[in-house]
Formats: structure tokens, sequence, C-alpha cells
């Protein structure tokens, strides 16, 4: 889910993530993290993943999210799990910053395809990504469309993930939404031939997993859950959790979708 800077995004951008009606009570977590704390207890979470990434043509903000989100999630870093950016473009030799984002505590690195204008399997990301994988740091990558202005869909197809998994076969790659909902035949495939894939099921509405994805119990040992809350349309981490529940997966495989891989993936 997103604790983002808010204040730096275009206006275009805050346009569309204020069409979410519960974006007033993220603006207010954002400025408070305590209390977003307290509503991760109310929404009985255990744990959130705070994407942050760097798309200053499109959304507004670039490397400075990460500083930023590194302080957030130290008011409790065993349940505030930050997530980076990186882009090749602005942000220097890529070993060089992973190293400076894993010593500032961030855990994971964003790449968005569709905002940043980037193929996962660019070159100038190979850097980056070896050091990743070095340094057990999970990549997770925006795979499906967006509906921001300046997004370009063309970057939306899983299908370039196949050589960055096959180039690192020891990075772990989160393929975010999976590809939804264009490309989703495209990213369980991935997941079923290459190991170190991961599906994600967020900006997903729970009811619609099975028409995009098939039968989850059997990919429910690589699916991790996410809500993308507060984006378009999530009404929010709870709401969506009490609906996938409602589809009749085994309490074996809901545990793992929801809790274990997602633990696995960034251990405590």
């Amino acid at each position: 889910m997103h604790v983002n800077r808010f204040d730096l995004m275009h206006p275009g951008a805050r346009a569309v993530i204020e069409s979410n009606p519960t974006f007033p009570q993220m603006q207010r977590f954002v400025a408070d993290p305590q209390a977003f704390l307290a509503h991760l207890d109310a929404e009985g979470i255990a744990a959130a993943w705070l994407i942050n990434y760097c798309a200053k043509e499109v959304m507004g903000y670039g490397a400075e999210v990460n500083d930023w989100v590194a302080g957030y999630a130290k008011t409790d870093p065993t349940r505030l799990v930050a997530i980076g950016g990186y882009d090749p473009r602005h942000d220097g030799d890529g070993r060089r910053a992973i190293d400076g984002l894993h010593a500032s505590g961030i855990r994971g690195l964003k790449l968005h395809t569709v905002h940043q204008h980037l193929s996962p399997d660019d070159a100038r990301l190979s850097p980056a990504l070896a050091r990743c994988a070095q340094l057990g740091m999970p990549l997770i990558v925006h795979t499906g469309t967006s509906r921001f202005p300046g997004s370009d869909n063309a970057f939306a197809d899983p299908a370039p993930l196949a050589a960055v998994l096959r180039a690192h076969p020891e990075l772990k790659v989160v393929i975010a939404h999976g590809g939804r909902p264009d490309h989703t035949k495209v990213a369980v495939d991935l997941v079923q031939r290459f190991p170190n894939a991961w599906l994600e099921l967020s900006s997903c509405p729970p009811r619609r997993l099975p028409d995009y994805f098939g039968n989850l119990e059997t990919l429910a040992d690589r699916c991790v859950w996410g809500s993308d809350w507060p984006g378009p349309g999530v009404p929010g981490m709870k709401a969506n959790v009490d609906a996938f529940l409602h589809l009749g997966l085994s309490a074996k495989a809901n545990r793992a979708i929801l809790h274990d891989n997602a633990a696995k993936l960034i251990p405590s």
C-alpha cells in the first residue's frame, strides 16, 4: 500500500489519488505514523509494505522519497516495511544507489515501469538488480495498466521480466498487480516458469481474482497479498481482505497468501 509524498504530486496525479473518498484518512496518516500504526491495529493488519518509487516526470517525486519513507518506517521497523525507488537516468551508479537505500533501512526496490517509462530488462538497471539480489532485497515491478496522466501503458506487459528472472536467478521478483487486466496470463506463466517470481494481487478487485488468475489454490505458495490502498477504487485494507476471504480458499492457502509468503520475502 502507499504512504507517499502526496504533497509533491503533480496536480493531475493528485486528482486521481484524491478520487478515492478514503484519501483524507491516508493524508492524515502520512503526517502521523503513530496514527497509521493504530489504523493497522484497527484493520487487523500485521505489517504494511510502504511502496515508494522514483517517477518525477509523471508523478512529481524522485529519489527524495527514499530518505522520507526510510525515516517514516523507523517508527516501527517490525511493522512498517520501507520500499524505495531508483532511476538509472537520474540516480547514478546502480550498485552504489542500492547500497545507500539498504543502509538507510529500505528493504525492497520498486520499479514502476509505466510511470518511469522504463522496461525492467533495460541494461542500465542491471547493476542495481544484481546488488538487490546480493543483499536479499526483493524487486517489486509494476505490471498492468495505469490511468495516471503521463502513464505509458506500452510498458504494462510483464513479458520483459523473463529476461530479468533468467539473468538474476537469486533476485526475488514480485510481479505487482499480476499484469491486470490484459496481461494476467503472462504473469501467471512467469510464476510457473521461474522459481524466483512471485505473483502480487494488489489493485485487483478481490472478486475478480479467479477471473484474472484462475485457481489461486494451486498458486497459493507463490502469491503475495496487497491492497494498493489508497489507490483509485480501493475501499481499504481490511475491506479487501474480507472480500478475498469470501473466495472460499483453504485456510492454508489464505494463510500463505495473506501472511506467510510476504514474511519469506522480507524476513523480520
